[in-house]
């Protein structure tokens, strides 16, 4: 009887000795440790990835809880009353995304360019009707502005539109470039066209010095009517001179129509159309202003780290 019990209380012993083992260890010191518990290693690509493709459907993971958490990808929800309630954004190696819902109402009506058939709309894929079904007031107007600031610093670069009062629209936003789309909404293909797109990077010199753009900010209400963003200097992205450039390119652009009076669009502004992107920054920041009729909105600045 003796022998049994004490080989009863053994089992129980070394059963608890086990238990004991294999029990999640604290981290460094246990948590009341001088090195305190230990921290997971941070991500260096967001959670969610998507791709330029039609499919929206990579969206939906993105939400503003989901974005919260993660540093490299955003959501800025608007009022409703806005062209522009939605936007996401997020990062991957190569380049960073866009995604928009926007009023259908809030667009130019099957419009089409004074550049004529050198744009985008010289197909009627595109939207180029001629003389016929034209929104008349579309005339180069460039509705979407995405401000962009590639080093992530509001102290250099150039500030965006000046609002009715002369000051920045997007106060805090000091950019380096900005990618300019006169777009237009197709009722006939249900699309969102682009009939001419730029991306103005300003002068090579300010004042007959070189202008850095990573490392001075100018601000100046009487550069142009819109404010201290040069509005057409523009430059090749490998900085050799002159030229017209685009970003995003066409195929990096994908829209859908929801319902009526809905309109999704994706794209991608590739990390290599980035002007004046330093090597060493982890950091950016843009800003939307949308300009057509009595439609005008600002938003921003959002920032975000870059994904590796």
């Amino acid at each position: 009887m003796k022998k049994s019990f004490f080989r009863f209380a053994a089992v129980l012993l070394m059963g608890a000795f086990i238990a004991i083992s294999c029990e999640e260890k604290p981290g460094p010191d246990g948590p009341d440790g001088p090195d305190g518990p230990e921290v997971p290693e941070t991500p260096t690509k967001p959670s969610v990835q998507v791709k330029i493709d039609g499919d929206f459907s990579d969206w939906d993971a993105i939400t503003a809880d989901v974005a919260g958490k993660d540093d490299y990808m955003a959501v800025v929800s608007e009022n409703s009353a806005e062209a522009i309630p939605v936007i996401k954004t997020s990062s991957d190696t190569y380049n960073v995304y866009f995604y928009i819902e926007m009023y259908v109402d809030a667009l130019p009506q099957n419009a089409i360019c004074s550049e004529w058939g050198d744009s985008w709309n010289g197909t009627p894929e595109q939207g180029y009707k001629g003389d016929e079904n034209n929104d008349k007031n579309f005339h180069h107007n460039p509705p979407l502005n995405v401000f962009f600031d590639p080093d992530g610093k509001e102290d250099t670069g150039f500030y965006t539109y000046a609002n009715e009062d002369g000051e920045a629209a997007i106060p805090g936003l000091g950019c380096e470039m900005c990618a300019q789309q006169v777009c237009f909404y197709n009722y006939e293909i249900k699309k969102f066209c682009i009939a001419w797109n730029q991306t103005n990077i300003g002068p090579e010199t300010l004042d007959g010095q070189p202008f850095d753009y990573n490392g001075t900010f100018f601000q100046d209400s009487d550069w142009n009517s819109d404010g201290a963003f040069p509005q057409w200097g523009w430059q090749n992205y490998d900085g050799t001179g002159r030229g017209d450039n685009i970003a995003p390119k066409p195929e990096n652009i994908q829209s859908v129509v929801v319902g009526e009076s809905m309109i999704k669009i994706e794209f991608a502004i590739e990390k290599s159309e980035l002007v004046n992107l330093p090597d060493e920054a982890t950091e950016y920041a843009w800003g939307i202003c949308y300009r057509w009729s009595d439609w005008n909105q600002d938003i921003g600045p959002i920032r975000a780290k870059y994904s590796e």
